[in-house]
């Protein structure tokens, strides 16, 4: 069924990883020489405040505090300063892997990941300047209203949706067709938001089969957040823009604001007063050498989901029989790295006939200068040509969705394993079945479970800060998850797909657990 790509292509494919590798390799190179010559010897002793982790949330935490010009800030970051080959969207998925990227590691997963080497799923996570932002898919989603009622009702008093909304505008320079909605959208932020600007006929075909099954058209960030569309993304003329470029450049510097890329952060330094804990400083490794820094005021961790807990667990700040299991001194008990929650999913290959989607051909520079001088073609796709957000009958309430659907115009096999199956981790056996597909004309649906049951646990392998964290996520661990996951794949054969010229081809699942889809099917 599949076919074979030509020796000559193959070889063309392949440089494409390789030269954009080398690109990042000299960008190293040069943020180690810019870093150590014109950063780090005139870093000081102390700050106001000190952000750990220059990601999509501390870059803006940390441009927001140096508005106050009486504030001096330090933002810390393990990675470099982007290079700018990042910011072609086309190449999202071989940034993956990278030295911008942590490349974490889960434990064997019991419930899926079978078509994964080991039972083993890949975290992307940035190790740059704009973290995950840099290295993401750019999609513009905000999450949906109720998520955010839902955390106040927890107990995190202001933080309903209608109280962050006016944030959310205040970030945001919508530059694509929602510019008129200013109730819910803003233009003068720093964070720019467009259309995309390359689709194919599939996204129409994904909006006209959502209509089918009675769903609208929606902004996802607007009043109506159920059903389909066709995604905004975090671009800026075609091209990637990062939390890093919305706050830290692009006319964004500040003199009280001090960047450090390149610095690792080991650990938060604490002091006991008066029965009360009180983080004064950080630890952290730049270039082999152990540096400290005071903090004024406040140290603010912004690491990520489990740099964040890794941090703290070495400061002594974690589940005290784990932490004293590794000999680390305890500075205060609490459950920290547990109730970990990733929205898992599963890319479901469809057949399509006529709405023929194929990457740029490596030697298309016509493609190139159409990117270069006019933003445009595709080079500025990110291959999401369309999104829907829809609530299973398990769900509490019609207007909070439960699965997410993420509709690429090229499926897995699209590169014929160049870059996809070794960034994802696909396993050789999943991948015999899968390559009868190479060659042929497909799509992918990403089912995605937006609120799962399943918990899982971030924690230390060792209190080395170089060895990397033990992950589980437990995924379907959860009965819950596998029915909502399980009706989010029955409604890929539904009759509407079908009228669109979309077949679901179920014979290889690369995520899924074969035993209970089949049992369900």
């Amino acid at each position: 069924m599949g076919s074979q790509l030509p020796l000559i292509l193959r070889i063309l494919y392949s440089s494409v990883p390789f030269l954009i590798l080398v690109f990042i390799w000299c960008n190293e190179i040069y943020e180690v020489f810019r870093v150590a010559v014109f950063v780090l010897p005139f870093y000081q002793d102390s700050y106001d405040f000190i952000v750990v982790g220059g990601g999509s949330a501390g870059a803006a935490v940390a441009s927001r505090l140096s508005e106050n010009k009486l504030f001096s800030v330090l933002l810390i970051e393990a990675g470099p300063k982007a290079p700018y080959i990042s910011d072609v969207p086309l190449i999202v998925a071989t940034l993956t892997d990278t030295p911008l990227d942590w490349s974490y590691r889960t434990e064997p997963q019991k419930e899926c990941c079978n078509g994964l080497e080991n039972n083993v799923s890949h975290w992307t996570s940035g190790r740059v300047l704009g973290g995950g932002s840099v290295l993401n898919y750019m999609l513009y989603v905000r999450g949906n209203k109720l998520d955010y009622d839902n955390w106040e009702k927890l107990g995190n008093k202001g933080w309903s949706y209608d109280n962050i909304l006016a944030f959310f505008k205040k970030a945001e320079n919508q530059r694509g067709r929602y510019m008129s909605d200013d109730a819910f959208h803003g233009t003068d932020g720093p964070l720019s938001v467009e259309d995309r600007r390359h689709s194919s006929s599939l996204a129409k075909a994904f909006i006209e089969a959502g209509k089918e099954l009675g769903y609208e058209e929606v902004d996802v960030n607007g009043g109506n957040q159920t059903g389909f569309t066709t995604p905004q993304v975090t671009m800026k003329d075609g091209q990637r823009f990062s939390s890093a470029r919305a706050y830290l450049y692009d006319g964004k510097t500040r003199s009280n604001l001090f960047v450090l890329p390149k610095a690792f952060a080991t650990k938060i330094i604490t002091v006991k007063s008066n029965g009360k804990i009180k983080a004064t400083g950080v630890e952290f490794n730049v270039f082999g050498m152990t540096r400290h820094i005071q903090a004024r005021k406040e140290v603010i961790v912004s690491c990520g989901t489990v740099g964040s807990a890794k941090l703290l667990m070495l400061s002594g700040i974690g589940p005290k029989k784990h932490l004293q299991d590794l000999k680390i001194d305890i500075v205060k008990d609490l459950q920290v790295g547990h109730n970990l929650q990733d929205h898992i999913g599963n890319g479901i290959t469809l057949l399509h006939k006529d709405n023929a989607v194929a990457p740029p051909h490596p030697l298309n520079f016509m493609a190139h200068l159409d990117f270069l001088f006019n933003g445009k073609g595709p080079y500025t796709s990110n291959n999401v040509e369309g999104m829907s957000f829809t609530a299973s009958k398990y769900s509490e309430n019609p207007n909070w969705p439960d699965i997410q659907i993420h509709f690429f115009g090229l499926s897995l096999t699209a590169d014929y394993g160049i870059v996809i199956k070794p960034s994802i981790g696909i396993s050789d056996e999943a991948w015999k079945q899968m390559s009868e597909l190479c060659g042929v004309e497909t799509a992918l649906a990403d089912v995605t479970l937006v609120r799962p049951k399943s918990r899982g646990r971030v924690s230390l392998r060792s209190s080395d800060p170089f060895t990397a964290p033990i992950i589980d996520p437990q995924y379907l661990s959860h009965p819950d998850d596998i029915k909502v996951f399980r009706e989010g794949i029955q409604n890929l054969h539904s009759k509407p797909y079908a009228c669109q010229n979309l077949w679901c081809w179920l014979k290889v699942t690369s995520v899924l657990n074969r035993r209970w889809l089949e049992s369900g099917m």
